[in-house]
């Protein structure tokens, strides 16, 4: 799961929010200075994380990419599975995209200031951007994977990440549909209160 995912996950409650924003960007001792309500959201990252990574479903859109990305498919699915909640959004929530984003961009506003300088300068650039709004278009994944060939050891295993989307964009998206469920209810089962759609996913 990516930032859009993440955020989405950890519903109506702000701090549960920070800490799950948070908790990729920042060190281990650095996050146990938050308050233990944002400690939790961070907990809450990391379950989201096991669950996606140790599930037989991800495996699957994993396998569809692992010939040509190697190593990385594992963090291209999860780059992928933030377009396909972007466009599946009304499927799972009743709150619209832009009032998502305004709400999740107020809350990360409100909080910057007790962000690490780097990280509050990255958060100003995911706001002055929209990157929320970007994941859902193959402009935005394009731009995410340019950033994250700049990190990586082998950047040529992410080359050609737009395309094998495009190309296996039919199946990982019924991936995600099959999968996406039982992680929202791993998430309200840990106290996450999602604004579901008006009917119950099952």
């Amino acid at each position: 799961m990516n930032f859009l995912a993440h955020l989405y996950l950890s519903g109506t409650d702000e701090q549960l929010m920070i800490g799950n924003y948070l908790a990729d960007l920042m060190n281990k001792k650095a996050l146990e200075q938050f308050d233990p309500a944002i400690q939790r959201g961070v907990k809450l990252h990391r379950i989201i994380d096991s669950f996606t990574d140790n599930h037989s479903v991800v495996d699957e859109a994993c396998a569809l990419l692992r010939p040509k990305h190697h190593k990385y498919a594992p963090i291209l699915v999860d780059i992928f599975f933030d377009y396909f909640l972007s466009k599946n959004w009304s499927s799972f929530t009743k709150e619209s995209p832009k009032d998502f984003r305004k709400r999740a961009y107020d809350i990360l506003l409100r909080y910057a200031d007790t962000f690490p300088s780097k990280v509050r300068d990255q958060t100003k650039r995911m706001i002055g951007g929209d990157w929320l709004y970007s994941y859902g278009h193959l402009e935005g994944i394009d731009f995410v994977l340019h950033k994250l060939r700049q990190r990586v050891s082998k950047p040529q295993h992410i080359e050609g990440g737009v395309e094998s989307l495009i190309q296996h964009e039919k199946k990982l998206n019924e991936i995600f549909i099959n999968f996406f469920p039982s992680l929202i209810e791993k998430c309200i089962q840990f106290g996450a209160d999602i604004n579901l759609r008006s009917e119950e996913i099952s």
